[in-house]
């Protein structure tokens, strides 16, 4: 009985693919940037996975290829080498049979058809019960060697193979079993030594074997993407199944073949593996090329490309959310910078956040505030300073028309002291008014002194606020500078927690790799790796979360970074608008300080012409004294009434100066309130 081959099943294979996308960008508004800078770093990290993956995957494809072809291998050339066997076996057990081998070794004996008739059914029922387990068996010729005759079953008898070649090789040679190959037939051939001399062939038994049928019985799949091949050593194929057209692949197995049964060798475009046996006269090739696992990694390459797209899709959508969240405090913030700008102070920005930008929009929010009192104080300074510049200016004018009436009043005075001699009743009562005269100029001196004196102590409250504007500016430069340094003291620590999260990256990745050699060191264990296959799995799993949550660490890190880059321009735009508000406030305090000066200018005309109408009141008691002896003095009168003309005269110019310092005050005032207007508080 020929025992049934070895069932097998197909070995499973896995292959993965990789693909690689990147684009460059450029852009002016943050979302869009911060949108696009997550999806290019998700796409380049799948790409790098898929990449290791599909190189990894490619090894294991072919190391499983390689012991899939080898198991494939050795299971169909142990059943072949025991079908070969069995097969061998029956064909000598039926040359043995004594009425075969009566039948071959005296033919003479059985030449009457009635003689011949009872031995020839006896062997054919031998054969039947000796081969009925075996359906690949088509015929089965035995011939003599004095005679063309001889027995034949499951076809009619024919002499076509005796003009063989290999049928003269068999009957001469010293091989008991040959292997041929004829017509898609494979040919089991046993010699019959003849039983009087050893020496010669008696007969041959040979047994045709359909090859289909044969190779499906031992195991070969038609539909399989491995090819097969019998060869014998003088490269005789004795049968095939699939392209073997490589005469050199069957050269390369027995001059590589060491004397172990079975092995496997890689060639250029081909997996191999072959099994001698019998001898070493015949071997079993098993090959797959190439090719095929080309096709393989290519299908499973354009599903892995399916997959990333899917992926790159979903985190597009993720990093536009992202992107729009972090951005939103950010513009929320711009906007109200914006207003400030424009000169709106009533604007306080809403933003709730615990983190750097809440910090920065609570300061943003304090300097509002401080600017709002600044301004305040800087517009009620404005018109206290407009309204006194208003007074002054009444007051100059008055004073000036004073100073006219004076130098009308001296000029009578001189008209009278010429003509004094004449009238020196009407010359003392010139003296009675000019006196009167005086003390009203007196007067009104002594009241635009006082005034004066207001203005300049108004002048120092102003410089002063102006100066309290400026320490309170320079004071919110100082901070926006210690939110520079602060931002850049963030930024390397985020580069330090790059750094961190990197190793933790290298780590996880080699945990990974740790995890896949448990993996196939407890799948050698067989059974008993098994526990240790399902923690080998579970470390694996764990590290590629870890993974995982190492490149969201590590794009969270990158878009603070940018971020924190984005808060130092607007930090820096704010710090410009207060070096304009410091220029201003400058020019506002030069302003103050003419405006002193013209002051302390006024001042002191104003204490030299008081000094001049104590002059002038002193002559104008000594005119009246000498009123008595005025004719006496007329000439000295005269001198004393051109001097009075000459210290009118003065007198006119320095309220003409003070009219116009105090336009210029007043005008300073209205350029302080122009300036501070465009604030709204």
């Amino acid at each position: 009985m020929i025992q049934k081959p070895t069932k097998r099943f197909p070995a499973a294979s896995t292959s993965t693919t990789t693909s690689t996308l990147s684009f460059a960008f450029q852009f002016r508004s943050l979302r869009t940037k911060l949108a696009l800078v997550m999806v290019i770093v998700l796409i380049a990290s799948l790409s790098a996975v898929n990449a290791i993956a599909y190189k990894k995957s490619s090894g294991i494809i072919q190391e499983n290829s390689r012991q899939f072809v080898a198991n494939e291998n050795s299971i169909i050339s142990d059943n072949l080498n025991r079908t070969m066997k069995q097969l061998q076996n029956i064909s000598f057990q039926i040359m043995n049979n004594s009425g075969t081998q009566n039948l071959l070794q005296h033919p003479e004996q059985y030449n009457d058809e009635t003689a011949r008739t009872p031995v020839l059914k006896d062997i054919n029922k031998y054969i039947v019960d000796k081969i009925a387990d075996v359906p690949f068996i088509t015929s089965i010729h035995a011939y003599g060697n004095e005679t063309i005759g001889g027995i034949s079953y499951g076809s009619n008898l024919s002499d076509s193979y005796a003009s063989k070649p290999w049928f003269q090789e068999a009957m001469q040679g010293q091989e008991p079993h040959r292997w041929v190959s004829d017509n898609q037939k494979l040919l089991l051939i046993t010699q019959v030594r003849n039983a009087k001399a050893s020496a010669a062939v008696a007969g041959l038994l040979i047994m045709v074997i359909g090859a289909p049928d044969f190779q499906k019985y031992i195991g070969i799949v038609e539909t399989s993407p491995i090819h097969y091949a019998l060869v014998t050593r003088d490269s005789n194929e004795l049968f095939t199944g699939g392209q073997l057209s490589q005469a050199d692949l069957i050269h390369d197995v027995f001059d590589k073949h060491d004397g172990s049964q079975s092995a496997e060798f890689d060639k250029q475009d081909s997996l191999v593996a072959y099994h001698v046996f019998m001898n070493d006269t015949f071997a079993f090739i098993s090959y797959i090329p190439v090719s095929i696992l080309s096709s393989d990694l290519a299908g499973l390459r354009q599903f892995t490309i399916v997959v990333l797209i899917i992926a790159i899709m979903v985190a597009a959508c993720i990093a536009i959310v992202l992107a729009n969240r972090m951005i939103k405090p950010i513009m929320s913030l711009k906007a109200s910078m914006k207003e400030v700008e424009n000169g709106n102070l009533n604007v306080q920005s809403k933003v709730r956040s615990k983190d750097e930008i809440g910090e920065l929009t609570a300061s943003f929010n304090g300097m509002v505030q401080s600017l709002q009192s600044i301004v305040s104080s800087v517009q009620h300074a404005s018109l206290q300073l407009e309204d006194k510049t208003v007074q002054i200016s009444t007051m100059a004018q008055q004073l000036s028309q004073s100073s006219r009436e004076v130098a009308a009043s001296v000029n009578e005075v001189s008209e009278g002291a010429i003509t004094q001699a004449d009238a020196l009743a009407d010359g003392a009562s010139i003296a009675y008014t000019m006196t009167a005269s005086i003390n009203q100029v007196t007067q009104s001196i002594s009241i635009i002194a006082d005034e004066t004196k207001r203005t300049e102590q108004l002048g120092l409250d102003g410089s002063q606020i102006i100066q309290q504007l400026t320490d309170m500016t320079s004071a919110s430069a100082r901070y926006v500078k210690d939110a520079v340094r602060d931002v850049q003291i963030y930024n390397k620590e985020s580069e330090e927690i790059s750094r961190i999260v990197g190793m933790i990256s290298e780590i996880a990745s080699h945990t990974n790799l740790l995890a896949l050699n448990a993996s196939i060191e407890a799948a050698r264990a067989g059974e008993a790796g098994k526990g240790f296959a399902v923690v080998a799995a579970e470390v694996k799993k764990l590290s590629g979360q870890v993974q995982l949550q190492v490149q969201d660490i590590t794009e969270l890190v990158k878009h603070n970074s940018v971020k924190m880059n984005q808060i130092v321009h607007q930090i820096n735009e704010v710090e410009t608008i207060y070096n304009t508000q410091q220029t201003l406030i400058a020019s506002s305090n030069r302003a103050f300080h003419h405006i002193l000066s013209a002051v302390q200018q006024l001042t002191e005309q104003v204490n030299h012409l008081t000094a001049e109408t104590d002059v002038m009141n002193n002559s104008s008691h000594r005119i009246q004294d000498m009123t008595v002896n005025l004719s006496s003095i007329s000439q000295q009168a005269a001198a004393s009434c051109e001097e009075v003309l000459a210290t009118s005269t003065t007198q006119y110019d320095a309220t003409t100066t003070v009219a116009e310092h105090a336009e210029g005050i007043k005008e300073l005032a209205m350029d302080l309130k122009s300036q501070v207007a465009k604030f709204r508080i």
